[in-house]
């Protein structure tokens, strides 16, 4: 009787297994549909952004287009344009449209590159009105010089050109071409020659100067040597010794000065105006860079610089440059220190100011420092006098006695130095 019972028992519990199994596809089945209409609505949503991305793309670009046609009927209302597709018309219709935008521009800017020159009856009222931050108007000048030069040398608009030549020359614009122009004209109109050149060299953003032409340098050296002969007005070789100044900054410069017997006849020049402040002031400037050139004569040079100290010991300008010139000479062994320091120490005394960028003070330190350090220096045992210790006590107070507050910092060290070995 109890295997019937067993029977129905097993049935019942395979019967329910068979139901759970049956939940359980039906749940996987509902479950993976779910992920399905998931992954459907995502898609969806990806293809509806994608739609309106390019619906955003193909707005954009009617408008562009839009644009460009407007420009290029504005271009094809211009005489160029009209000629342009008069050419390609029958060619390429599509690439005329295409090509005004382009060509035009261009060619409107190669004829802007390219000045007209002035005609000769208005270039001088027209040069007058220039002024000088009209750098622009540059080439339109140069050329129009360049012609009159050419063909009219003499004209009355020359020295005005010249003029406002040198004032839009600033930078170093068409070095070449200005100083060219600049030489020629010097045959009849140097002094404003001189001007032009002056402008073109004047370095005032770098020290490094900038490379003459032979013929600009030849210039300057033969005014020089006619000057001495008395066949040239002051300001003209004023203005000679001058563009010696800036051209020697440069050390190819200074090499071609040297080829063609430039530093003698500079030397010489400032012995034959050594009552001249100007000349000796532009010459000292120009031995200051040429101190170290072999064909230099020093020991001429150190006496035309201690005749300007000695000269003119009222001149702060020229005290300096002169001291400069002496601190930078490789003084030979038989040159007198003792006078030199005296003239320091003069000039020193009689300019103590401070608060300017290159001084007095500054330019004598650093020449007693030079010649105390030499070996058995009979310079440090002159400073070391009592008799001079109120004057290196003022030397070294100098520095901090400016009423502007400013301090010349080289000053300071060199003072300091000279100090520093004399008092100790």
């Amino acid at each position: 009787q109890g295997w019937p019972l067993r029977e129905s028992t097993s049935s019942c519990e395979s019967r329910s297994i068979g139901r759970l199994s049956s939940f359980a596809n039906i749940s996987g089945t509902m479950e993976e549909q779910r992920r399905r209409r998931l992954q459907y609505a995502a898609l969806g949503g990806t293809c509806a952004a994608v739609l309106v991305s390019l619906a955003v793309i193909r707005r954009r670009a009617a408008k562009r287009n839009d644009g460009d046609r407007k420009l290029q009927n504005e271009a094809l209302t211009t005489p160029t344009a009209k000629v342009l597709t008069a050419v390609t018309k029958e060619s390429q219709p599509m690439a005329v449209v295409a090509a005004p935008k382009s060509i035009v521009l261009k060619t409107q800017s190669s004829k802007a590159s390219v000045p007209v020159p002035k005609s000769f009856d208005e270039l001088d009222s027209w040069a007058a009105s220039l002024k000088k931050k009209q750098v622009s108007e540059l080439p339109t000048l140069l050329a129009s010089t360049e012609r009159l030069l050419k063909e009219q040398p003499d004209h009355k608009a020359m020295p005005q050109c010249l003029k406002t030549l040198a004032q839009l020359v600033g930078g170093h614009q068409e070095l070449d071409r200005v100083s060219a122009l600049a030489v020629r004209a010097g045959e009849r109109f140097p002094e404003k020659a001189f001007d032009v050149l002056n402008a073109l060299f004047k370095d005032r953003r770098q020290k490094c100067g900038h490379v003459a032409d032979t013929a600009v340098v030849e210039f300057a050296v033969t005014t020089l040597r006619r000057s001495m002969e008395g066949g040239v007005e002051r300001g003209i070789y004023q203005r000679a010794c001058r563009l010696i100044d800036w051209l020697s900054l440069d050390p190819e410069n200074r090499a071609c000065l040297a080829s063609l017997g430039g530093l003698d006849t500079l030397l010489q020049l400032m012995r034959r105006f050594h009552d001249d402040p100007g000349v000796l002031l532009e010459g000292c400037g120009s031995l200051q860079s040429l101190a170290e050139e072999p064909s230099l004569d020093v020991a001429e040079a150190a006496g035309v610089a201690v005749s300007c100290l000695r000269t003119f010991p009222e001149n702060p300008e020229l005290s300096w440059r002169a001291l400069a010139v002496l601190h930078g000479l490789p003084l030979p062994a038989e040159s007198p220190r003792l006078p030199m320091a005296e003239l320091a120490v003069s000039a020193a005394t009689k300019h103590p100011r401070c608060d300017v960028p290159t001084t007095v003070i500054e330019w004598a330190a650093k020449l007693l420092h030079k010649l105390a350090t030499e070996r058995d220096s009979e310079v440090l045992t002159w400073l070391r006098d009592p008799v001079h210790r109120p004057f290196l006590q003022s030397l070294q107070a100098a520095p901090h006695a400016s009423v502007r507050g400013s301090i010349n910092k080289e000053a300071e060290r060199w003072a300091l130095a000279v100090c520093r070995i004399c008092l100790s």
